[in-house]
């Protein structure tokens, strides 16, 4: 029978009520709630204190997530009063604890912190640990709600302590998204994203899914704020598929949310609008205030310059929103807006007023990354005011919080704005400037040198330009001849003339690589030379910082292929040289494999290595975009089309000249195949709602894990777009059918990620790699990939081990197969290998050997226990190539 009518009017069964009520908190309130007020009528009945102060604490409680507060508070009082007058000091701190959380959620903080001061000296009385550790994450989220950092980092970490201590793994998830959070508002990002990966690996081994989309969110907020945009990508799309598969909807608003936002930064604003929608119908049905708030902010910033009544109607219900939620941050991030809204609009007063009101209010709770977003949009308005010097202020205020919290992608927009206004003529000064800048931004070499090399071009206006490093990788970046630099490359002094500048970069090895420029007529020897010994110093110790000599084994030189395609197996080998010989044309490419095998890295490389590497590549998920907007994305729209409507190129026209790369092309419409298939032929096209015909030049690579041959007979793929695409086609092996290049793999990634993340990662354990060879690997590289980044994050040695792994690698067995010297082991794979036909076992075992024995033929043998020739037969049936010099490609 039910709990509530099988219930006997006596102590013990009023407390099994309350403990009933108390767990379906996070599922059934309305039935906890009745619950709760039954306990509390049948504990005063009995006059039973005790209870009654419980049952008044959960109904408290309820209210409280109900954002009752009034009521809340008057229960908790009274709660308190009871356990006062009965010297009860356990219900005590539990009254003291929930009322301290009910006036900081009222945003009564310093009431609130009284009260948790209370709760925890009571719980400390009573050495009640987990009582202790509970005061302990409110005290934190207290003091971090009204800017006090460093009291909220404290105690947070206090309360993971002691959560370690008790094994409470819900618990010490909770914790480190609070210390990330924290983390993330000091501007340590790096740490903020460690506590995520941590709290990420214990929701994963409770299985709390909506936690682990709450995590998965998180860091791609930080990426998002950085502006690294695949990387927030690729975790808002892992978010999403977790809150789909539990259906997790109040998580899956923030994600929609924030994908919206990411599209807003990227300047696709029609993107941005759909995702927004998604998440105003989530959080409506929910009644989510803040989401509710962020996302009518969001959605009014977006239309700030076409639709002035919906803006400023969006903005007045974000405005009364985060009041009623008293979400602070909220608040002044939509003053913010207001105040770009009046200054569209041309309202001095109020936008003034507005953006002051945002600088105050997000001083106070130490937001600095939206203080920084003020201070840029206030210091703009000012300079468009006429008020330079003030703006001039504001925008170096907005530079210096960029600068700490390493937003390069801000930095520079608005350290170019300031050299532009502060009147800066002289352009080595300039330069000089904004070199030293970059260079004390932490970067690889790929990001550091296209980086350099754009400032360069900005500021000197330079006709040909180019970076040729020198190492076991020769990288060359820059739109010069590189057999011209290679001659080039043998002069060790500086030289300036009318006509160009040659700067070798020396460092204490010796030469590292040159700088070289062409100018054009009107721009000859636009720079003194006393400037370019001081670069080639800065640029020279840069080279030594990143240590790009050691990058990769030496090959000859040519222009470097996109990092990641890695492989040695003979399907991979013809890949490569498929590669090789198809970049340089202009035919159309079909990309085929699972998802997650690398296709678009293979993409990148043929454009890379192709004659249109200097111009745009452009990728279109077919997929992933809407197919309502998926049009308009391709072909742009006409200015005018319909009220409200955005005019603006569409990716075709965009990547013209360039290379267009479509992801998922089997999912696109049918009808809009067809139009695909005029551009292919025709080479122009309309933007929706144009007329005029606009001319492209573009090279297409597409993409798919269908199998279009079926899709045509099914009549969802047009025969003649296919044999269009598929004038030269590829095929990647998933990864667990190319299972020798696991090592390749692990090599490269742990190098890469060891280096952002400035950790002295060697490689990983036997129990690791063992894991990964035996791993089906149903997400592929790019599986492994998210896979080696979470544990280089979460490492605290210098080896990965199985505890950095998500839990499916643990569960994987790594029991090593007993060798005996006989070929009787193999046999017996052999014939396991027949039954179980997806996994190759004879062949992964013979690999997992080599590896072991460091790919010593003569020792694989010996323990295999089969000769030297019957060895290299099984290498050649299987394909195996056993050469100690692997090369990264």
């Amino acid at each position: 029978m039910h709990i509530l009518t099988d219930l006997k009017n006596n102590t013990n069964d009023i407390r099994e009520l309350i403990k009933h009520s108390h767990i379906l908190l996070e599922t059934d309130l309305k039935e906890a709630k009745r619950g709760a007020k039954k306990a509390l009528s049948l504990a005063k009945q009995n006059n039973d204190q005790e209870n009654t102060c419980r049952a008044l604490n959960l109904l408290a409680d309820i209210y409280r997530r109900e954002n009752k507060f009034f009521e809340s508070i008057k229960l908790a009082q009274e709660s308190l009063k009871v356990s006062q007058a009965t010297g009860n000091k356990k219900m005590e701190a539990a009254a003291s604890l929930i009322l301290g959380v009910t006036l900081w959620h009222k945003g009564e903080f310093n009431k609130a912190n009284q009260y948790l001061e209370i709760a925890l000296k009571l719980y400390h009385e009573l050495n009640d640990q987990n009582g202790i550790a509970k005061a302990y994450n409110n005290l934190s989220l207290a003091y971090w709600e009204i800017g006090e950092l460093h009291k909220a980092l404290q105690y947070q970490e206090l309360c993971l302590e002691l959560e370690k201590q008790l094994k409470n793994s819900k618990a010490i998830g909770i914790s480190y998204l609070n210390l990330g959070l924290i983390y993330e508002d000091l501007g340590d990002w790096e740490k903020a994203n460690e506590c995520f990966f941590r709290a990420l690996a214990e929701k994963e081994r409770i299985q709390d899914k909506p936690g682990i989309v709450l995590c998965y969110n998180n860091i791609g907020e930080i990426y998002l704020r950085r502006r690294k945009f695949d990387k927030a990508m690729k975790f808002f799309k892992e978010a999403l598929r977790f809150a789909d598969e539990t259906n997790s909807i109040q998580n899956k608003a923030e994600v929609l949310g924030n994908i919206g936002y990411l599209y807003f930064l990227t300047d696709n604003p029609h993107s941005a609008i759909t995702f927004y929608n998604q998440d105003f119908d989530i959080s409506s049905k929910l009644n989510d205030k803040v989401e509710l708030a962020e996302t009518y902010r969001r959605f009014a910033e977006t239309i700030i310059s076409t639709e002035s009544r919906r803006c400023h109607s969006f903005l007045q219900k974000a405005l009364r929103l985060a009041r009623l939620a008293n979400s602070r941050k909220e608040l002044g991030n939509t003053k913010r807006v207001f105040g770009k809204f009046y200054a569209q609009i041309g309202n001095h007063i109020e936008a003034e007023t507005c953006f002051k009101d945002s600088i105050e209010i997000l001083k106070s709770i130490s937001k600095n990354y939206e203080l920084a977003e003020t201070y840029r949009d206030y210091g703009k308005y000012l300079i468009e005011k006429g008020a330079k010097q003030s703006g001039i202020n504001y925008l170096k205020e907005s530079a210096e919080i960029y600068k700490q919290l390493d937003i390069p992608y801000e930095l520079e927009k608005v350290e170019s704005l300031l050299i532009q206004l502060e009147g800066i003529k002289e352009k080595g000064l300039s330069l000089l400037k904004r070199i030293t800048t970059l260079s004390g931004i932490p970067a690889t070499i790929d990001e550091f040198l296209p980086n350099c090399l754009k400032l360069f071009q900005e500021i000197l206006n330079f006709q040909d330009g180019a970076f040729f490093v020198f190492g076991q990788r020769p990288i060359l970046i820059g739109n010069i001849n590189p057999d011209e630099i290679i001659n080039l490359s043998k002069e060790t002094n500086i030289q300036c003339n009318p006509s160009n500048v040659l700067i070798p970069l020396k460092t204490e090895t010796g030469n590292a690589g040159i700088l070289f420029f062409r100018w054009s007529k009107e721009n000859r020897g636009a720079l003194e030379p006393i400037y370019w010994e001081i670069i080639a110093n800065i640029l020279s110790l840069q080279l030594d910082k990143l240590k790009l000599l050691s990058i990769a084994e030496s090959q000859p030189f040519k222009k470097p292929l996109f990092k990641g395609v890695v492989g040695e197996t003979e399907a991979m080998k013809k890949v490569l040289t498929i590669i090789e010989k198809v970049a340089p044309t202009n035919v159309s490419v079909l990309i085929r494999g699972e998802s997650g095998t690398g296709k678009e890295l293979v993409a990148r490389t043929i454009h890379e290595m192709s004659n249109r590497a200097e111009k745009p590549f452009i990728t279109i998920n077919c997929s992933a975009i809407p197919e309502t907007l998926l049009e308009s994305e391709l072909f742009g729209i006409e200015q005018g089309t319909a009220t409200g409507v955005f005019g603006r190129k569409g990716k075709l026209e965009l990547a013209n000249n360039g290379t267009v790369f479509l992801d998922e092309i089997g999912d696109m419409s049918f009808s809009l195949q067809a139009k695909l298939l005029r551009v292919i032929q025709e080479k122009n096209f309309e933007r929706v709602g144009g007329r005029k015909s606009i001319n492209v030049n573009i090279r297409f690579i597409a993409a798919t894990n269908k199998d279009l041959e079926k899709e045509i007979a099914k009549g969802n793929f047009r025969d003649d777009l296919y044999h269009r695409l598929n004038v030269i086609s590829i095929f990647l092996p998933p990864l667990r059918e190319r299972k020798q290049d696991i090592p390749l793999f692990i090599e490269y990634f742990l190098e890469k990620f060891a280096h952002e993340f400035n950790k002295p990662i060697k490689g990983v354990t036997k129990e690791v790699l063992a894991s990964f060879l035996a791993y089906s690997w149903p997400g592929n590289i790019r599986e492994m990939e998210n896979t080696l980044e979470r544990a280089v994050i979460l490492s605290k040695n210098n080896l990965i081990g199985l505890e950095d792994l998500p839990p499916q690698f643990k569960a994987v067995s790594t029991t090593p197969l007993p060798i005996t010297n006989s070929t009787g082991k193999l046999k017996e794979i052999r014939s396991k290998a027949k039954e179980e036909r997806l996994i190759p076992l004879e062949r992964d075992f013979i690999i997992k050997t080599l590896i072991e024995h460091n790919y010593n033929i003569s020792k694989t043998a010996q323990m295999l226990g089969i000769s030297r020739i019957h060895l290299y037969r099984l290498l050649k049936k299987y394909q195996i190539n056993v050469r100690k010099n692997r090369r990264l490609i």
